[in-house]
């Protein structure tokens, strides 16, 4: 049988979710890496964005893991976001107005991986 390629993951959390700690991603990072055989370390690349103009954008931390040329994990830290999705529509319970897209990560993230 053959090994199975790396199960790709976006693990997308706000540094002020008091529902759900920040300390979850950290931990689901490590499984990943453990699950996909890939040793403990710290990320290949690191992105940091400042925050948007007049309250647009969340500042936030990217990092990737990646395997060969594709990042197959990536983390995304949110400044002062809260229990919500970032960047979605503020008419919706958790939702919060101010980015990054979280909708438009995702789909670009997965956008790039098939089985």
């Amino acid at each position: 049988a053959r090994p199975m390629p790396p199960m790709p993951a976006l693990l997308i959390q706000g540094d002020d979710d008091q529902v759900v700690h920040p300390v979850n991603q950290q931990q689901l990072a490590r499984q990943w890496l453990q699950l996909n055989g890939l040793p403990p370390g710290p990320a290949t690349r690191v992105a940091v964005k400042p925050a948007g103009r007049g309250g647009s954008r969340h500042a936030h931390e990217i990092h990737d893991y990646v395997v060969g040329r594709k990042v197959l994990l990536r983390i995304v830290s949110i400044a002062g976001l809260r229990h919500a999705w970032s960047g979605g529509d503020p008419a919706f319970e958790f939702n919060a107005k101010a980015g990054p897209d979280a909708s438009r990560m995702m789909l670009e993230f997965l956008g790039r991986h098939r089985r």
